[in-house]
């Protein structure tokens, strides 16, 4: 996205560095990944009140700091 694109830019680094150094799984989530999660956690009609993570593993990794 342009955001994505914008925060690249200001970090000095591509997208591919930035998922290396920040993230576990070393990508990006894209749009297809989201999507597939949403679909799944609709299906559970029991499912209330919960705060899902979906960041390729860069909060348990530390981020940018």
């Amino acid at each position: 996205t342009k955001l994505g694109e914008s925060m690249f830019q200001l970090l000095g680094m591509t997208e591919k560095e930035f998922a290396q150094k920040f993230t576990l799984m070393g990508k990006i989530l894209d749009p297809e990944e989201v999507a597939e999660f949403v679909t799944a956690v609709l299906k559970i009609e029991s499912l209330t009140g919960q705060v899902f993570v979906l960041d390729s593993g860069e909060a348990i990794k530390g981020g940018i700091k």
